[in-house]
């Protein structure tokens, strides 16, 4: 008999990832991962959309939806707009505020109804809450887990409760080290790395698919360097819109592939400055907004080069790994993770008061064949080797 067990995720988007969300993919590619190999029995605890297509389930996967109501979306919304309008505070932390307080609780009700083998949180300290309320982690004791995507800056009261998980879940090494001393002593932290679909990027575009692409965001014949991630600041793409300018080259255009926060209307004042600043800058510059994540790889088999000058310290990056995976050349940031991930591949650019020089030549360079860059195959990045290091972290 399968363990049975339970995935409960961040709560901001859908899974599956019909609105995209890097998390959210990559609870999706697991599932699928686990359709194939069906070791486990897994309930999905995510918050319900409109736009998924209900009819898409899987053997082994069970979605159970908590459907929000309408008041506390309105809720949401005015304390969104209050905090960004007048207090002039632009986190999207307050965007799902009430919505996070009112999945909690459902989540909570539902897993003290069930019984469990494994309980998985995913990335939010906030979601601890759902082992706290009705003493859960009582009755998960030994068998809850906390997968942590990124920094936590906030335990939301729930400290205690991560220090008693079997296993502190991390994506790089980078993020174990970002714990208080007393977790990392006295918990048990173990390194899962992510891992993509990689068959799915293996692709090469044909001519006519080529010459579509290049007709719609108007590339011409010219090289193609392609920014692919969300519109904001920690991202790096303020940087590199600077050093693109610097560049001042007739003969590449940098393709912008991505929107604000996923396929959200959420819209930032830093969104609507970067693209007055790349129409300032000028024709060389193209965006293409929000793409489904299915057709990323279309973009990047188009690509002469492949930038990530992340400005944060970003834990692991799935775009790290797709650009591993399409061994394209590859320039990015010594930040957070990434090291880890690059294993010796790609231009390393040092984070500091130089990045916008540093970055305009060596994207001159690459351009130009001055400086070669060559991607080495790189294993253990592939889904499959996540579901198997999934499996392995909660026997």
């Amino acid at each position: 008999m399968n363990k049975k067990v339970a995935i409960i995720t961040p709560a901001n988007l859908p899974v599956p990832a019909v609105k995209g969300g890097a998390v959210e993919s990559l609870i999706d590619n697991l599932c699928y991962e686990n359709d194939k190999y069906k070791q486990l029995d897994i309930d999905i605890y995510s918050i319900y959309d409109d736009a998924l297509n209900l009819k898409n389930s899987k053997s082994h996967t069970v979605y159970k939806y908590i459907k929000v109501p309408y008041i506390i979306k309105l809720f949401d919304r005015i304390t969104y707009g209050f905090t960004r309008n007048i207090l002039r505070k632009s986190s999207s932390s307050f965007r799902y505020f009430f919505q996070h307080i009112y999945f909690i609780i459902k989540v909570a009700k539902k897993i003290s109804i069930y019984d469990y083998d494994d309980i998985v949180i995913e990335n939010y300290a906030m979601m601890l809450w759902c082992l706290k309320l009705f003493n859960n982690f009582k009755k998960y004791k030994g068998r809850y887990y906390y997968h942590m995507h990124n920094v936590i800056t906030h335990f939301f009261g729930c400290k205690e409760i991560l220090l008693n998980s079997n296993k502190i879940l991390a994506v790089s090494q980078y993020l174990i080290d970002t714990l208080p001393n007393d977790l990392r002593k006295n918990s048990t932290c173990k390194v899962l790395k992510n891992g993509i679909d990689t068959h799915s990027f293996k692709i090469k575009l044909t001519p006519e698919e080529e010459i579509k692409i290049r007709e719609k965001y108007s590339l011409g014949n010219k090289k193609v360097v392609i920014f692919v991630g969300r519109f904001v600041p920690e991202k790096g793409i303020k940087e590199l819109l600077k050093a693109w300018k610097k560049l001042n080259r007739d003969d590449c255009i940098l393709l912008i592939v991505g929107g604000t926060f996923f396929k959200t209307d959420v819209k930032s004042d830093f969104e609507k400055s970067m693209f007055e600043l790349a129409q300032r800058i000028g024709d060389s510059i193209k965006f293409t907004g929000y793409i489904d994540y299915k057709n990323i790889p279309k973009f990047y088999a188009l690509a002469n080069l492949i930038v990530i000058p992340s400005m944060w310290d970003d834990p692991a990056p799935l775009t790290i790994l797709e650009a591993l995976t399409v061994q394209k050349p590859l320039i990015t940031t010594n930040s957070g993770g990434i090291p880890e991930y690059l294993n010796g591949n790609g231009i390393i650019v040092k984070r500091d008061s130089n990045i916008i020089d540093n970055l305009s030549q060596k994207i001159s360079r690459v351009l130009d064949n001055e400086e070669k860059i060559t991607i080495r195959k790189v294993n253990g990045i592939d889904i499959k080797d996540y579901y198997k290091d999934f499996i392995k972290c909660l026997e």
